[in-house]
């Protein structure tokens, strides 16, 4: 015989116990209508113990293969949004390539093969059809963050990480590996399934020139100051630039504010790594538009 479970009221009164028989993998022990149990591989938690309930539980769990996928994945941001504690995050994007919303209860997100269920989708995550669902990878597991964005418990390494999604049984539904990904760099998924760097990483949004452009407006959106780079000449070889005959590169900056702002010590860079490595002088003030 196998083990036996007991259930007790408030008081610790005995109400119901049940010896369960060494069973096989995957089957229950289920009360039939008549009284008694029986050993079954039509398992049905929170569903009547028969076969329309095993096949309602059965529906219940399962996402048709394909219809959600990883979209695009950060591993170390540099730039971008941040969490409700002001810091930058890993994290995910995934896609509903359906036309109906689907619901993500039922799903798991892991950095590990073995772990396929390390961590759950919160019981009220939905991600809307042919949408974008987005979760912080920061290791601080909370179900939900700023912006209703959630946490999982894991974060992603940038030099080697294969990201699974699976159902509720640990089954596959999409894995996405990425290796030695650059700085501020995600790994996205085109409009044909195939995946490469984006230096324009674009959560929430479909990873094309529109997608760009919107993040684009986003990040400056979280600009207070409202000073942006306007325009950057490169190759300089045939116009003088002001006060001086000689062809240099050069950028512009545009305050699109209604205050002149104090540029006194901030950083100017051509690497996301040194954000001062050039610190414009004390006393540097930029006009409104």
């Amino acid at each position: 015989m196998g083990e036996a479970v007991y259930l007790y009221d408030p008081g610790a009164f005995l109400i119901h116990q049940v010896t369960v028989p060494i069973m096989a993998a995957d089957e229950s022990y289920a009360l039939q209508p008549d009284g008694s149990f029986l050993m079954t591989a039509e398992y049905s938690p929170g569903y009547p113990n028969d076969t329309a309930g095993y096949g309602a539980f059965l529906a219940s769990i399962t996402v048709e293969d394909g219809a959600i996928v990883i979209n695009e994945i950060m591993a170390d941001p540099l730039t971008g949004m941040r969490d409700e504690d002001g810091e930058l995050s890993d994290w995910i994007e995934l896609y509903n390539t359906t036309s109906e919303p689907v619901s993500l209860k039922n799903l798991a997100l892991s950095d590990s093969e073995r772990r396929p269920l390390k961590w759950r989708f919160p019981e009220d995550a939905v991600i809307p059809a042919n949408g974008y669902y987005v979760v912080f990878c920061s290791g601080k597991d909370r179900r939900t963050g700023g912006g209703g964005i959630p946490h999982t418990n894991f974060r992603i390494s940038a030099e080697h990480e294969t990201i699974v999604l699976s159902d509720s049984m640990g089954r596959l539904k999409d894995r996405v590996t990425i290796d030695n990904l650059a700085e501020d760099t995600s790994w996205g998924r085109d409009e044909w399934g195939n995946y490469a760097p984006v230096k324009m990483p674009t959560p929430g949004l479909p990873n094309n020139l529109q997608g760009r452009q919107q993040a684009d407006l986003n990040l400056r959106a979280m600009n207070p100051s409202r000073v942006i780079i306007s325009e950057v000449m490169a190759s300089n070889d045939s116009t003088p630039v002001i006060d001086t005959s000689t062809f240099v590169d050069w950028v512009e900056l545009y305050n699109d504010s209604d205050v002149a702002v104090d540029l006194s010590s901030w950083g100017f860079s051509d690497n996301l790594g040194r954000a001062r490595k050039w610190q414009f002088p004390p006393g540097t003030m930029i006009q409104p538009r």
